[in-house]
């Protein structure tokens, strides 16, 4: 047999072995797929390459904390969902009353059930994309405007020199209304410096202490909202 006649015979056989290490090689090497949507997010459906500069995609699956595992991203999207809905149900059903609120809590109003009802889509969908970033920054405004408008509840311009917190109409439920304007910036820092784990603890805080509880205790006690939906 020729050297050529037996080179064809076995190419095949060749083939075969090359292709072999090749799949053995990019087994090895190959990223894993970020496939846990509800606590991670899904990059495009891609594998990354550690840190993207376009976003906060991992290549490796992080430890849930036990946080995460006591209150999932599922859950506190879940009752984000019903707070949300809860408030509009009230705003609707206190509608005879919406003449009596001052515009200064109508936008406080307004800015936390909006913030609270984007919330479940922020934990829930894909992190690391550039429509997550924009989403983000619309729900970090909205927690701003939140806070800043609860400092003035009680502003007066009648000449009485009442500037809310600032001339000592204070509550301490003004100091989250201090932690969230503290506490918001640094989220968008940690986003922007890659900090994924930093930033999602961040975000979990300022959704359980300042939406959840904080929106739970809006509704008993004889407060507006609870009011409006229960009476």
């Amino acid at each position: 047999m020729t050297a050529a006649a037996r080179n064809w015979f076995l190419w095949p056989a060749k083939r075969a072995v090359e292709t072999q290490k090749m799949a053995a090689t990019m087994s090895a090497h190959a990223p894993r797929l970020i496939i846990r949507a509800g606590a991670d997010g899904i990059h495009d459906g891609k594998a990354s390459h550690g840190w993207r500069g376009d976003g906060m995609t991992q290549a490796t699956l992080p430890e849930r904390t036990f946080g995460q595992r006591l209150l999932p991203n599922e859950a506190l999207a879940a009752a984000s969902l019903v707070l949300a809905l809860a408030a509009i149900a009230a705003i609707v059903r206190g509608k005879p009353h919406w003449g009596d609120v001052r515009p200064l809590v109508w936008v406080h109003l307004g800015s936390i059930v909006f913030a609270t009802a984007l919330t479940p889509v922020m934990l829930l969908r894909a992190k690391g994309t550039g429509r997550h970033r924009q989403l983000g920054y619309v729900w970090f405004a909205a927690m701003l405007l939140a806070a800043v408008s609860s400092l003035f509840f009680n502003v007066r311009t009648d000449g009485t020199g009442n500037w809310g917190v600032f001339s000592g109409d204070f509550s301490p439920i003004h100091l989250l209304s201090f932690w969230v304007l503290f506490q918001a910036p640094l989220i968008v820092l940690r986003a922007r410096a890659h900090d994924r784990s930093g930033h999602e603890q961040a975000v979990r805080g300022m959704v359980i202490g300042a939406l959840l509880i904080a929106g739970f205790f809006t509704f008993p006690f004889g407060r507006m909202l609870g009011t409006w939906l229960f009476g």
